[in-house]
Formats: C-alpha cells, structure tokens, sequence
C-alpha cells in the first residue's frame, strides 16, 4: 500500500501505533481480570480459615485447655495477622489495576475519538479474507509477502522462505534483491530466515550480525541492512512434504524496524499462518 505524502504516512503510521497499542490493552485487561479472580479466591479461602480458627478458639476456651493450646492460639492469631496484611496487599494490588485499567480504557476512547474507524484493523481483515480467498498456495504465498510490504513499517521487500524435507527454497518474492539475500542465507547455511522456521520471530538489526558469522555482511550487497522473520506454522496434510516456513522483511536502512513494526509482523504471522494451505 502506496501512503503517498509524508502526512498520509504519518497518519498510516498512527493508526498501526494505535492498533497495537488496542491489543496491549485488551492483553492487560484480561491479565488483570485473571488476577482479581485469583485474588478473590484467595480471600475466600482466608476467610475459611479465619473461621476455622475462631471455631477453635472459641472450642479451646470452652474445654479450658491445656497451656500449650494458648501457645497454639497465639499462633492462629499470627496467621490471621499474616492473612489480613496479605489480603490489605492484595486490595492495594486490586486498586493499582482498577486505576491502571481506567487510564487504559480512557487512553482507548481517546484513540477511537481521535482516529476513527480502525484502518490498520480493516486491512487486516481484508488481508485475511484475501488469504482464504486465494486461488493457490502460491497465491497465498505471494500475497503474504505483499502484505509484508505493505503493513510493516520499514519493509521495502520481502519474502516467502519455506522448507521441504531438508531443503530451503524461496517460494514468494516482491524483490528480486529479496530473493538474493534468502539464496545468501541458503548458501551460507544460517541467517535470520533460516532462524524464524522454528522461532516465532528473528529480528537482525543490522548486517553483519554475530549470530550469523558465515552470512556476514552478504546482504548488504544486495542493499539489505536489517531483516526481520517471522515463523509460519508447519504445513497440513495438503503439503505434506513442507517443514513449515518464514515470512521475511528486508529494510535497506540499518534498524529500520521499531517496535511497533516488529508487532505489526506478529499480527500479520497470526492471520498468515491460519491461510490455506498450511
């Protein structure tokens, strides 16, 4: 996708900003309504126990027991201060997300209001209905690597890496100068697309990169300075003889993608890797 003047892409730029930060937010609410559940059934199985000793106590006092069972009250009573400062912790904890939350939720209408609807969010969806609707694996593929180019910040091309048996080829590209640097990767036997077939994303900020001490600076020959791939899940039935693959970001600038790309790039691996074919 062309944005044309630098104040479509600054707004372009915007809108992925927003999107991603959406999806923080949606990720922090529901980590934080798994924890007031946990905490919640702390309380109540404290306030078991609280029972429990006060029944007791109040059994010990009416028997008269021994001295030791003064000893063991005096205990109770310990525990019970324990748990009144945990579940006073745990308030506090309770009333630290109910703020946070809050700030999140107006942060959320402050973005709707500001940038309304979510463009980043509508050609995700458009994305993805293109990958079901796609005439071919290849297709698939290509539109993939499209999409690369098209959604990530800082990708001016990118690729499609996958592996049959124990062979690597390229089997989408928006780049010739793309399809070199994954031949390099090929060769040399490492390199970020080689990586991102078995993790979920391989970010090289820069060439030459320690990690990959054979490819070295060979990408830079083809005017890639930084790489960023992504895992795309191993292939179905229908393609039994793939390993699974890489999609591949190439930038021609040094650290060419921020953090909000390198997010972007997961989301797009996500609807990737539910397309047909896999």
């Amino acid at each position: 996708m062309s944005t044309g003047s630098g104040d479509e892409e600054r707004a372009w730029a915007a809108d992925k900003r927003d999107f991603v930060a959406d999806r923080r937010d949606e990720v922090a609410d529901q980590r934080d309504r798994v924890a007031d559940t946990r905490d919640r059934t702390a309380d109540d199985r404290e306030a078991e126990l609280d029972e429990w000793e006060r029944q007791l106590d109040a059994r010990a006092a009416e028997l008269g027991g021994p001295a030791e069972e003064s000893g063991a009250s005096a205990q109770r009573a310990e525990a019970h201060a324990g748990r009144s400062q945990a579940r006073q912790n745990r308030n506090e904890a309770r009333a630290k997300r109910a703020i946070a939350a809050a700030d999140r939720d107006e942060s959320r209408k402050r973005r709707q209001a500001d940038a309304p609807p979510t463009r980043l969010a509508m050609v995700f969806a458009d994305i993805a209905e293109q990958l079901y609707d796609a005439d071919s694996f290849d297709d698939v593929l290509v539109q993939i690597a499209e999409a690369a180019v098209s959604t990530i910040a800082g990708c001016q091309m990118a690729s499609v890496t996958l592996r049959e048996r124990s062979e690597y080829r390229t089997a989408a590209s928006t780049d010739l100068a793309a399809t070199a640097v994954d031949q390099a990767q090929y060769q040399s036997h490492e390199g970020p697309c080689l990586d991102a077939v078995d993790t979920p994303m391989v970010h090289a900020q820069s060439f030459p990169d320690e990690r990959w001490p054979t490819l070295a600076s060979r990408p830079t020959e083809s005017g890639v300075q930084s790489a960023l791939s992504y895992r795309l899940a191993a292939a179905s039935s229908g393609t039994a003889d793939s390993g699974g693959g890489s999609f591949n970001s190439y930038g021609v600038i040094p650290h060419a993608f921020n953090d909000t790309a390198q997010e972007i790039g997961l989301i797009l691996a996500a609807h990737a890797s539910v397309g047909p074919g896999w």
